[in-house]
């Protein structure tokens, strides 16, 4: 066997470069597994701060963005959300009026309108009560209960809002910011 200036031999300069790179890897294997945990509570936490961010009502744009130093959630959409599919709906190229003027923020849109009657209210609320009042406060808007409801289970479905029933009725209530966080901490 070849013997190297120090007096090993390549056998030994092997065993030693194995023994030090199984080290190496188990390492790195070590903080990769630490890493993860890190990034999964991380996820956690800002899941958690972005239904808590929501379920506040809305202040003013950049008001509110100024005043409280957070992070707009389109700066995480390319981490946080999946990609889209390519044969996603797109909306028709002929569009209606209505339609394009609340696309570019020119008013407040369906879930604001209904967010801030349901607030405004101190009970429980019905389809056509949230309709009714659409067609007082935007005269202009034509909403139909089908969409008001849609709506509304959308705001159930991301915890801004509490449906019950009661007998064959639904009814719709605000999720208060306050009862929300509570709810989450549980």
């Amino acid at each position: 066997m070849p013997v190297q200036a120090d007096g090993k031999t390549s056998a030994e300069l092997t065993d030693a470069y194995a023994r030090r790179i199984d080290a190496d890897l188990a390492r790195v294997d070590t903080e990769i597994g630490e890493l993860t945990t890190r990034l999964n509570k991380l996820d956690a936490d800002r899941a958690l701060l972005v239904r808590l961010r929501h379920s506040l009502p809305q202040l003013g744009g950049a008001a509110t963005k100024a005043t409280s130093g957070a992070t707009d959630d389109a700066d995480y959409a390319s981490v946080a959300m999946p990609l889209q599919r390519e044969d996603a709906a797109t909306p028709a190229p002929d569009a209606d009026k209505r339609t394009k003027r609340l696309r570019r923020g020119k008013g407040p849109t369906l879930i604001e309108l209904v967010r801030q009657h349901l607030l405004e209210r101190s009970g429980p609320v019905s389809v056509s009560e949230v309709s009714d009042m659409l067609k007082r406060v935007e005269a202009d808007r034509r909403v139909s209960n089908v969409v008001v409801r849609n709506t509304l289970e959308s705001m159930v479905a991301k915890s801004m809002a509490e449906r019950s029933r009661q007998g064959n009725s639904v009814f719709y209530t605000l999720v208060r910011s306050e009862d929300l966080a509570a709810a989450l901490q549980e």
